[in-house]
């Protein structure tokens, strides 16, 4: 009886000599170490790439809010002062809620959009400008209700004492703002 002794096969002008079904193991081990390392690679890429992507999506907002910040804390500083007037019992037409409430109105406020654009890389910054947009829009929803409880000719006003509040949300939005637009400035230098 004659026994079947497998080939071995050799590394050239070495004396690693294997059989083929261990050569065919070692083989599926280094391909399959090499494709676990090519994966974690490529996902790492796609890592990369979507930070550097983000990254270039909130310098863009950012640089885009430098550009309307001033006109925002303007208006909040309008409101802010009119509502302070208004909680000392000064009445004008100038501070008039309806009024107040209009220049709320036009401000350009961060949307939903650029503030996920910006979170990506100034987390703080977003959460306080989220913080000081949503201050904003509860003060005009507040001066609306009051101008609404109010009629142009009504001999009597709102106490003074309901401004204090709205005035407190303005004054703590414009000091946010300014915050946020250090932090902006720092991060997106002119």
């Amino acid at each position: 009886m004659a026994i079947d002794k497998s080939i071995e096969w050799c590394i050239l002008w070495t004396e690693l000599c294997l059989p083929s079904s261990e050569w065919a193991a070692w083989a599926q081990a280094i391909f399959s170490a090499l494709a676990v390392l090519a994966a974690i690679g490529v996902v790492w890429w796609q890592v990369f790439i979507a930070k550097q992507e983000d990254s270039r999506a909130a310098r863009l907002v950012a640089s885009g809010l430098l550009t309307l910040m001033d006109q925002v804390i303007a208006g909040l500083q309008i409101v802010e002062s009119g509502l302070k007037e208004r909680s000392l019992g000064n009445n004008s037409h100038a501070n008039r809620p309806h009024n107040l409430a209009m220049i709320l109105d036009t401000l350009p406020l961060p949307n939903k959009e650029e503030l996920l654009a910006l979170n990506a890389e100034l987390h703080e910054c977003a959460v306080s400008l989220l913080r000081a947009s949503n201050s904003a829009r509860q003060i005009r929803d507040a001066l609306k209700v009051l101008a609404n409880a109010t009629t142009p000719n009504a001999l009597e006003e709102p106490p003074k004492e309901l401004f204090k509040l709205p005035h407190q949300l303005a004054s703590d939005a414009r000091k946010n703002f300014l915050e946020a637009r250090e932090v902006l400035n720092k991060y997106c230098p002119p």
